[in-house]
Protein backbone atom coordinates (compact mmCIF):
# COMPACT_ATOMS: atom_id res chain seq x y z
CA UNK A 1 0.00 0.00 0.00
CA UNK A 2 1.76 3.15 -0.97
CA UNK A 3 1.16 6.47 1.24
CA UNK A 4 0.41 9.66 -0.70
CA UNK A 5 2.84 12.66 -1.13
CA UNK A 6 3.53 14.36 1.50
CA UNK A 7 1.89 17.78 1.67
CA UNK A 8 2.93 21.15 3.32
CA UNK A 9 3.65 20.84 7.11
CA UNK A 10 0.75 22.99 9.23
CA UNK A 11 0.92 23.59 12.61
CA UNK A 12 -1.69 22.38 14.80
CA UNK A 13 -4.51 24.93 15.32
CA UNK A 14 -3.15 26.07 19.02
CA UNK A 15 0.45 26.99 17.17
CA UNK A 16 -1.51 28.73 14.42
CA UNK A 17 -3.87 30.92 17.17
CA UNK A 18 -0.79 31.43 19.11
CA UNK A 19 1.41 32.74 16.21
CA UNK A 20 -1.97 34.97 15.12
CA UNK A 21 -1.70 36.19 18.58
CA UNK A 22 1.66 37.38 18.76
CA UNK A 23 1.18 40.61 17.21
CA UNK A 24 1.54 40.16 13.62
CA UNK A 25 0.19 42.99 11.53
CA UNK A 26 -3.00 42.31 10.14
CA UNK A 27 -3.04 38.90 11.74
CA UNK A 28 -6.72 39.75 12.42
CA UNK A 29 -8.82 42.15 10.49
CA UNK A 30 -10.79 44.34 12.82
CA UNK A 31 -14.30 42.19 12.41
CA UNK A 32 -12.70 39.05 13.15
CA UNK A 33 -10.95 40.51 15.92
CA UNK A 34 -14.26 41.80 17.83
CA UNK A 35 -15.56 38.29 16.65
CA UNK A 36 -12.99 36.47 18.22
CA UNK A 37 -13.38 38.15 21.34
CA UNK A 38 -16.86 37.99 21.76
CA UNK A 39 -16.86 34.50 21.25
CA UNK A 40 -14.02 34.27 24.23
CA UNK A 41 -16.34 36.49 26.19
CA UNK A 42 -19.19 34.17 25.65
CA UNK A 43 -17.76 30.84 26.07
CA UNK A 44 -16.62 32.06 29.57
CA UNK A 45 -20.11 33.68 30.49
CA UNK A 46 -21.40 30.54 29.66
CA UNK A 47 -19.11 28.69 31.68
CA UNK A 48 -19.57 30.61 34.53
CA UNK A 49 -23.73 29.63 34.05
CA UNK A 50 -22.90 26.38 34.25
CA UNK A 51 -21.03 26.18 37.45
CA UNK A 52 -23.61 28.48 39.29
CA UNK A 53 -26.57 26.10 38.07
CA UNK A 54 -24.64 23.33 38.93
CA UNK A 55 -24.03 24.68 42.77
CA UNK A 56 -27.29 25.90 43.12
CA UNK A 57 -29.25 22.93 44.36
CA UNK A 58 -26.70 22.51 47.03
CA UNK A 59 -26.48 25.78 48.40
CA UNK A 60 -30.35 25.91 48.36
CA UNK A 61 -30.13 22.68 50.47
CA UNK A 62 -27.67 24.41 52.54
CA UNK A 63 -29.81 27.83 53.28
CA UNK A 64 -32.97 25.57 54.38
CA UNK A 65 -30.31 24.41 57.36
CA UNK A 66 -28.52 27.35 58.70
CA UNK A 67 -26.86 25.03 61.54
CA UNK A 68 -25.29 23.49 58.56
CA UNK A 69 -24.46 26.77 56.33
CA UNK A 70 -22.92 28.96 59.65
CA UNK A 71 -19.74 26.91 59.72
CA UNK A 72 -19.44 25.87 55.72
CA UNK A 73 -19.02 30.01 55.17
CA UNK A 74 -16.08 30.97 56.51
CA UNK A 75 -14.52 27.04 55.31
CA UNK A 76 -15.82 28.19 51.32
CA UNK A 77 -14.45 31.88 51.81
CA UNK A 78 -11.02 30.12 52.72
CA UNK A 79 -11.34 27.89 49.63
CA UNK A 80 -12.04 30.48 47.53
CA UNK A 81 -9.36 33.20 48.81
CA UNK A 82 -6.70 30.27 48.82
CA UNK A 83 -7.76 29.63 44.99
CA UNK A 84 -7.03 33.47 44.02
CA UNK A 85 -3.95 33.13 45.62
CA UNK A 86 -2.84 30.15 43.72
CA UNK A 87 -4.00 31.79 40.72
CA UNK A 88 -1.95 35.11 41.60
CA UNK A 89 1.29 33.30 42.75
CA UNK A 90 0.88 31.54 39.17
CA UNK A 91 0.88 34.68 37.37
CA UNK A 92 3.26 36.87 38.87
CA UNK A 93 6.83 37.15 37.17
CA UNK A 94 9.04 35.84 39.93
Amino acid sequence: MSRPPPGPIRAPAPARALRSGSGEPGSLGRLELVVALASFNLGVELGQLVLALAFRPALTWLRARPHLAAPGLPAASATIGAAGLVWLAARLPW
